[in-house]
């Protein structure tokens, strides 16, 4: 789901990508994510769900 990459110019550094997959897998989990936030928060005031 994520590649790995080390940087041309410093190899201490590693670079990362996601893949295909990992981008798929990710929208997923944030659909998910936002699903329960608004569970979470249906009750709230409008001044309370500001913060």
């Amino acid at each position: 789901m994520i590649n790995e990459y080390t940087d041309k110019e410093d190899r201490q550094v590693k670079l990362f990508k996601l893949t295909a997959s990992g981008d798929k897998t990710l929208k997923k989990a944030k659909q998910q994510v936002l699903k329960v936030a608004a569970m979470l928060t249906q009750d709230l005031t409008e001044d309370d769900n500001q913060f």
